[in-house]
């Protein structure tokens, strides 16, 4: 459990889980939203998770991942510095660090965290931040901490996937994978704070009603 001492702060940054069924828009939304005015002017960012391998053509280290080997990764898990264990997406590893999360209060950053809908319902059950952090440390995140769940109509999210996977598009992966999400779903959706429709052909519709809610 991590521990920092938060005596005398006087001001944390701002966290924004978004989560949603694959094909909601999730990373499209996140993209906007850093590009709306009133997050400029607040300094959000994205929260960047680590990834073991290299970056592609047009990332960027320590915008679009924090890029590191496996056995950096590994070691991380290991010492206690991750919140999540190593998860194996296409050909790597990726996690998210207790130290960027810790940012939002030792730096007063203010973070948008991409997640799926597994670990967000950890979040919105109240058993995340503080199976990770102390007791004030877990207040203080609660406390800045607005979840949204991103979703649409099915043949919206069918669509969005064909035309993000192209040749690779195969609907018996997805198929398990809606299969987990709306387990999850079922169990925790009436705990999401926000649920904003990402309707095709309306996104700034759905980027102005979450920025609008960050500032309630």
């Amino acid at each position: 459990m991590t521990e920092r001492n938060t005596e005398g702060k006087t001001e944390s940054g701002r966290l924004v889980v978004i989560t949603g069924r694959s094909g909601s828009g999730k990373d499209v939304i996140m993209d906007q939203m850093l590009n709306e005015r009133e997050l400029k002017q607040l300094g959000f960012r994205k929260l960047v998770t680590h990834a073991t391998r290299a970056p592609r053509e047009g990332e960027i280290e320590g915008y679009s991942y924090y890029f590191i080997s496996e056995e950096e990764m590994l070691k991380m898990y290991e010492n206690g510095e991750l919140v999540e264990p190593p998860t194996q997406t296409g050909d790597s590893l990726k996690a998210t660090s207790k130290s960027e999360l810790l940012k939002v209060i030792d730096d007063a950053e203010s973070l948008i965290w991409r997640i799926d809908l597994s670990r967000a319902a950890q979040i919105v059950s109240g058993d995340f931040f503080t199976s990770e952090f102390d007791p004030d440390l877990a207040k203080t995140f609660e406390a800045c901490t607005k979840v949204f769940l991103i979703e649409s109509e099915e043949p919206v999210l069918v669509l969005r996937r064909k035309e993000r996977d192209g040749e690779k598009y195969d609907p018996e992966q997805y198929r398990l994978r809606d299969e987990q999400d709306l387990e999850v779903l079922n169990k925790f959706g009436k705990f999401f704070s926000r649920k904003i429709e990402n309707p095709q052909g309306d996104l700034d519709s759905a980027v102005k009603e979450i920025v609008k809610s960050v500032f309630e």
